[in-house]
Formats: C-alpha cells, structure tokens, sequence
C-alpha cells in the first residue's frame, strides 16, 4: 500500500507542472508569434496599425491556449487545483474578448487603396469580402460566448445543452479567426507563422475531443 502511494507521489510529481513553470511557458507561447512577425523584417506600420495587429496575433493566441486552460489537464491544473485553473481560463476569455474587440478600432490606414510602390503593405490595409465576414463571425460570436459562460447560472438553459454550444461555438470562432488571419494577416502568410497556428489549432482540437468524447 505504501508502494502504492509512493508511485502516485511520484506520479504527480513528474506529470504536474509548476505554476512559474506553466506561467513561463504561457509567456513564452504568447510571445512567439510576435517574434515570428517582427523577425520577418517586413517595414513596421504606423504605431496604433502595430499595435493593432499585435493585438489580433496575441488574441489568436490565446484562443487556442484556452482550449488547454479548459481541458482538466493533470499536467496543468494538477499543481494549482482545478478551480484556479477555470478562474485563469476565465479571466483569460475576458481579456481575450478585450483584445479582440478593440483590434479593428485601433486601425488607422486606408483600407485597398492600392500603392504601386507598397509591396510590403505598409501604407494600407487589405480587406476582403472573405476576411470581413470571417473576422465579424469571430467578432460577434467571441461575447456571446464569453457572456454566456459568464452568466450561465442565471440563463435557465440545461448545463450539457449549454456546454455543447459552448465547444461549437468556440471551434466556429478558431476556423473564422483562422481564416480571417491567413485572409488578411500581413505575418501570417510566413511559412514558419502557418506551422505554428497550424499546430496551436491541431492541439486545441485534439483537446476539445477529448473533452467532449
């Protein structure tokens, strides 16, 4: 018995993460598709367009860590507790709603004013048909959902119905935002910056089936 309980200590140990671990690491995930952009060496746009686009790369981000934040991993929660985990997740969502929110406000260019001499896009803003309406699924749908998980104890609406729309609703915001970033994103057309979201969204969803099935 004492063997017993001697593996599972140890278990724990090498499967839980520590907390300055796990925050080190959501840093450094946040982070990198920033790197990414900046190290393409694309000229930099006016401050508030930067700032903007910043704010989108890191809002995306966080979408697909959140699926993680949600998914009752040992390896996450197993140090910190389950509770303080749903709390991070959930102040994470109202940050994210935040950033997302305000991103479109914050640009300032003229929108498909094509400059012969702007290869790079630093003087205008691209906007198609396709990004526009992928961009406002995802712009709509995000308070929604973040709104009814906020107030769910006070929506007369059964638990498991909720948590379905819940996951739906956030996977048809991971394939809007994704669509609206590879549409219209002046970094995301980088190789390097694909493979990154393209392995951030395989997680989320491979997280998202386990949850769910």
């Amino acid at each position: 018995m004492s063997l017993l309980r001697r593996h599972s200590r140890q278990t724990t140990i090498v499967d839980c993460l520590s907390p300055r671990l796990l925050i080190l690491l959501y840093l450094l995930i946040s982070a990198l598709p920033l790197f990414l952009a900046y190290n393409q060496g694309l000229p930099l746009r006016a401050f508030p367009n930067e700032f903007a686009t910043s704010f989108g790369l890191i809002g995306f981000t966080w979408i697909l860590l959140s699926f993680l934040l949600s998914g009752r991993f040992r390896t996450i929660s197993g140090k910190i507790g389950i509770d303080k985990t749903m709390r991070w997740h959930q102040l994470m969502a109202i940050v994210i709603g935040v950033l997302i929110l305000i991103h479109p406000y914050l640009y300032t260019l003229p929108i498909n004013q094509t400059v012969p001499w702007d290869a790079t896009r630093e003087l205008s803003l691209e906007l198609s048909m396709t990004g526009l309406i992928t961009g406002m699924i995802a712009w709509v749908l995000l308070p929604v959902l973040i709104l009814t998980a906020i107030f769910r104890d006070q929506i007369s609406y059964p638990y498991e119905r909720w948590r379905l729309f819940h996951g739906i609703a956030a996977m048809v915001i991971v394939i809007a935002s994704m669509l609206h970033v590879l549409e219209l994103g002046r970094y995301s057309n980088d190789l390097l910056m694909k493979l990154i979201w393209f392995a951030l969204i395989a997680i989320a969803s491979l997280t998202l089936l386990r949850s769910y099935l």
